[in-house]
Formats: C-alpha cells, sequence, structure tokens
C-alpha cells in the first residue's frame, strides 16, 4: 500500500515537472519576434518609436534589434545587440499581490535578469530585469526603480519574419541563418 501511494506521488511529482517545464519552452518561445511601445507609453516618456526585435535563442543569447526614436524625431538607439536571460527567482514567476480564486492572464509573470551586450546606451543599461507576461504578450524592462520599456508583441510583423525565415528555407537549405542581420531590412522597412 506505501508502495502505491510513493509511486503515485511520483508519477503526480514527474506530470507536474514535465508539464511546467513544456509549458516554459512554449512560453520562452514566444518570446522572439517584434516588440512595441504604445502610444500612452511613448506620450510619457517622450519618445515617438520604442521597437525591439527578438531573435530565436541560439547559442545562450538571443539576438535583438532595438530602435528608439524620440518625438524629435532624433535616433536614440539604432542597434544590434545580443540578449542573455537569467532566472531571478527560484520559483521563475510571480502572481498578484493578492491571491484571487482565478488569476488574470495579466497579472502572472516571469522575472529575468536580462544582460545586453554592446548596447552602448545611455538610454537602456547593459543589465536590465525583464518583467514577460506571456499570457498578456507583454514585457516591461526595468532597473533602478525606472521603467525603460512596457513593450506588446506586434503579431503582423513578427508573422512577416515567419513567412521570410519559411521562404528563404525553402529556397536554400544549405544557407546559414543569420536571424538578426537578415531580418534588419524588415525592421527598417517599418521604421
Amino acid at each position: 500500500m506505501v508502495g502505491v501511494i510513493v509511486a503515485a506521488i511520483f508519477v503526480i511529482i514527474f506530470t507536474a515537472y514535465a508539464y511546467n517545464t513544456g509549458k516554459h519552452k512554449t512560453e520562452m518561445s514566444h518570446l522572439s519576434g517584434f516588440w512595441e511601445t504604445n502610444k500612452t507609453f511613448n506620450e510619457e516618456s517622450g519618445l515617438s518609436v520604442f521597437t525591439m526585435y527578438i531573435g530565436k535563442y541560439s547559442n545562450g543569447v538571443y539576438p535583438v534589434y532595438l530602435l528608439m526614436v524620440d518625438t524629435d524625431e532624433n535616433i536614440l538607439i539604432n542597434t544590434p545587440s545580443n540578449m542573455s536571460l537569467s532566472r531571478s527567482s527560484l520559483l521563475n514567476f510571480k502572481l498578484p499581490f493578492k491571491l484571487q480564486s482565478s488569476s488574470a492572464p495579466s497579472s502572472v509573470f516571469k522575472e529575468f535578469k536580462a544582460t545586453f551586450t554592446d548596447l552602448g546606451s545611455e538610454f537602456i543599461p547593459n543589465n536590465v530585469t525583464i518583467k514577460y507576461f506571456p499570457q498578456s504578450c507583454k514585457f516591461v524592462l526595468v532597473g533602478d526603480d525606472t521603467i525603460y520599456g512596457c513593450l506588446f508583441k506586434n503579431p503582423e510583423l513578427t508573422e512577416m519574419v515567419s513567412i521570410k525565415d519559411e521562404d528563404k528555407k525553402q529556397s536554400s537549405s544549405n544557407a546559414p541563418s543569420q536571424d538578426v542581420q537578415d531580418n534588419t531590412d524588415v525592421f527598417h522597412e517599418v521604421a
């Protein structure tokens, strides 16, 4: 009898672990694509554009491209970089302060420490915290009590890159992938 209970507990723990691992990988695969700030954030921060392209995870980093333009049309950031993410907590997710019977999708987030290499910007530091809300397709760049960006996924631009990548795979299966460099022309078409 004790053996059956131990086996049942083991199966439950293993199933929960496998489910959460799969869910985490799926949510993280949705991180790649185009992200943009909304009109309200831009007005409050004096920006006309803040867009970030996040490429597919490879070799421990996400290739990224950031474009930030102020309301006077001065380009503040226009540079490619690499971004590495590390967990900022053991559980790697946060719940709302008041536990409710059902958590709203916008209140559950994963928190990461993000490090940008060669960003060289005075507007966003190389080390920030990212609060990623996978269910509402939003992430917030935070550091030193400052919100540097509240970005929402742009599904239309993200789909354009996906279609372009599929076309490249079909036309040339032997060519190496250069995720950020190959997709900057789509990024510039939008800007």
